[in-house]
């Protein structure tokens, strides 16, 4: 298990440093502040994400090493509910909200996990 749990803490740790970027980039340049806000908001969005996915993923790994039979709920419906309910924020709120960059900053986690494995791989 833990060949998954480092990378996804190094994802979030790199999300972290990203959404205190969006967030010093918008205090810094405040024509802006629209756009680092949603683009943090999308990156917040897919670190809780890529946080359900870490915890279904432990949760049916530890079904298969105890052989229990039962049904796991934190699937795709979950995660696009979170989604929706982070546009439906940029939306209602375009004042403080960019709805594109929010939608920027959906598949964060997943292109810094792909770049964290790609040096991992290099690195061996």
């Amino acid at each position: 298990m833990d060949e998954f749990t480092s990378p996804v803490r190094k994802v979030i740790r790199i999300g972290l440093y990203a959404i205190a970027a969006c967030v010093l980039f918008g205090v810094v340049a405040a024509q802006y502040r629209t756009i680092a806000n949603g683009l943090a908001l999308g990156i917040v969005v897919s670190l809780i994400n890529t946080f359900l996915l870490a915890k279904k993923i432990h949760i049916i790994s530890h079904m298969v090493e105890t052989g229990q039979h039962r049904r796991v709920n934190l699937g795709f419906i979950t995660r696009a509910s979170v989604a929706i309910l982070a546009m439906l924020l940029a939306y209602n709120n375009a004042y403080m909200f960019s709805v594109v960059a929010t939608m920027f900053g959906f598949p964060f986690a997943t292109l810094a996990h792909m770049v964290l494995t790609m040096f991992a791989i290099r690195k061996k």
